[in-house]
């Protein structure tokens, strides 16, 4: 089992597209460059790198890996909301539209199914995989102010699940 956290694409922007070191000052502050440039060309390169660890992964494996890749959230909005709880759908859909793609050997469309979110990963990885029952989670989804309440959360899954019954008690 190997875990690993990359920081990017957050700035400070340090990569150009094909990993060579920018030119540009890697702050968010830089008027020469908008962010979202220095952003994309930050996504192009990890891209390209996880590609190529994804292949090397599999190409030396003894046996199917299972690879999860996820982060941990969406891009910050250019014009970030005073308080998340009361953030726009849009600015709420781009914030939690976050990357996730696995890699399951042997498992069928119809066994992952339920793995909806993040929060169901590894409940999907140990079932499959290793012979456990745990029972899936709610795919409910909250936010925090992090500035004045950082253990305050408020609920959002209206925003994205407004079916979930078992989500609808937290709003």
């Amino acid at each position: 089992f190997i875990f690993a956290h990359f920081i990017n694409p957050h700035s400070p922007y340090v990569f150009t597209k094909d990993g060579g070191v920018p030119t540009y000052r890697g702050d968010e502050n830089d008027l020469d460059i908008p962010r979202r440039d220095k952003y994309v060309n930050q996504v192009e390169y990890v891209n390209q790198t996880i590609g190529h660890l994804v292949a090397d992964i599999k190409a030396n494996a003894t046996k199917p890996p299972i690879i999860i890749i996820q982060a941990d959230e969406g891009p910050y909005p250019m014009k970030q909301p005073s308080a998340w709880q009361t953030a726009s759908a849009d600015t709420l859909q781009l914030k939690f539209g976050s990357l996730a793609a696995y890699y399951l050997p042997d498992a069928s469309p119809e066994e992952s199914a339920n793995v909806t979110s993040s929060v169901n990963i590894f409940r999907f990885v140990f079932n499959r995989y290793f012979g456990t029952s745990m029972p899936y989670l709610p795919d409910c989804s909250f936010v925090f102010n992090n500035t004045d309440r950082p253990f305050k959360f408020y609920a959002i899954t209206s925003e994205f699940h407004p079916e979930d019954p078992e989500c609808q008690r937290y709003n």
